[in-house]
């Protein structure tokens, strides 16, 4: 499935927004492990991938995240993650977290990539 997400992404038939908190989270582990190729290699990704676009986390997605992370009682990233979505005006949020499926916000469908691999 994700192989698939990338595919249609990359070949633009569907646009993507990433929060810069994403790159946080995608780079940590090969920071940690002090693997600079692996951070050069998701750089280059991320940055290379038609149709995405990275968007900062500014007030609008805090204060949006705020009032997320309190009616929902969901982890601060993951309240920044589907305000990010939110306010650059994304049909859909992708995740594994189930947990985040109960967020409900007009216009942004919270989908789980686990239903669609079954």
């Amino acid at each position: 499935m994700t192989h698939h997400l990338v595919r249609v992404i990359a070949a633009e038939i569907i646009s993507c927004t990433i929060s810069a908190l994403s790159v946080t989270e995608l780079l940590a582990k090969p920071y940690k492990l002090k693997d600079i190729e692996k951070v050069r290699l998701f750089e280059n990704f991320i940055k290379s991938l038609p149709g995405t676009e990275i968007q900062s986390v500014n007030y609008p997605v805090a204060k949006l995240a705020a009032s997320i992370r309190a009616d929902y009682n969901i982890r601060t990233p993951d309240a920044i993650l589907i305000s990010t979505a939110f306010n650059a005006g994304a049909q859909c949020f992708i995740t594994n977290d189930i947990a985040l499926k109960k967020v409900s916000l007009t216009g942004l469908e919270v989908l789980i990539m686990d239903d669609y691999l079954k």
